[in-house]
């Protein structure tokens, strides 16, 4: 059964858009609580174009170095894009993988500004732009945890790998992410309904996790 369904190009790059988008329904219960059903429209749209521009970050970096892109998915926590081929120059991996979360943080300035630009604006207009700003910030934040699967947990990888190998840097980066992913499920533990969105957080760094370092593994033997 096919999972995803394609919408268009970008730069000659297929965007996707997972099954599992159904559920942003109940991702976005905390924050759809607090604002009017127009105005959750509006920062979901927002939030998937922060997700798209940090993939887009991602591909058109990897092109610099001859690593070419197959597609990017939207999922319902954010995106992915996929490699040709994912055994590139240890070197490579670091300005790849940070290219992601810088352009989403950049994205995040852009708000903050306009925000203090809209400081005499209705409450209304305010509100959209604090939130604009929460749901592009804190993805950025969350992907630069020295951990994997997160961009900052590749990072970190390239940097062991010439030292460590790429078993060892793998295995140590992931589990500086489960741990990192239990930290989060702590904290959100105490923030209401916003456990629910560290629950999935947690779910997708321990399975992605596991599938890096079978992969790193696998490589190897």
């Amino acid at each position: 059964m096919n999972q995803t369904l394609t919408i268009g190009r970008i730069l000659g790059i297929p965007v996707k858009l997972h099954v599992t988008l159904l559920i942003v329904p109940l991702l976005g219960a905390p924050i759809l609580l607090e604002l009017p059903l127009l105005s959750w429209l509006a920062m979901l749209i927002w939030f998937y174009f922060s997700a798209l521009v940090h993939e887009l970050a991602h591909a058109l970096v990897a092109r610099r170095f001859n690593i070419f892109s197959v597609d990017i998915t939207l999922t319902p926590l954010g995106g992915k894009v996929r490699l040709i081929h994912l055994d590139f120059n240890p070197m490579h991996e670091m300005p790849v993988s940070l290219a992601g979360p810088f352009s989403t943080l950049f994205l995040a300035g852009i708000c903050h500004w306009v925000g203090v630009w809209l400081a005499d604006a209705p409450m209304v207009w305010r509100e959209l732009v604090w939130w604009f700003f929460l749901v592009t910030a804190l993805p950025g934040v969350i992907n630069l945890l020295p951990g994997l699967p997160f961009d900052g947990g590749r990072a970190l990888r390239g940097l062991l790998w010439s030292r460590l190998g790429r078993v060892r840097s793998t295995r140590i980066t992931v589990w500086s992410g489960r741990c990192l992913a239990l930290a989060g499920v702590l904290v959100g533990a105490t923030q209401g309904l916003w456990v629910l969105f560290a629950l999935l957080v947690a779910i997708w760094a321990l399975v992605g996790g596991t599938r890096e370092l079978r992969a790193a593994e696998s490589r190897e033997s």
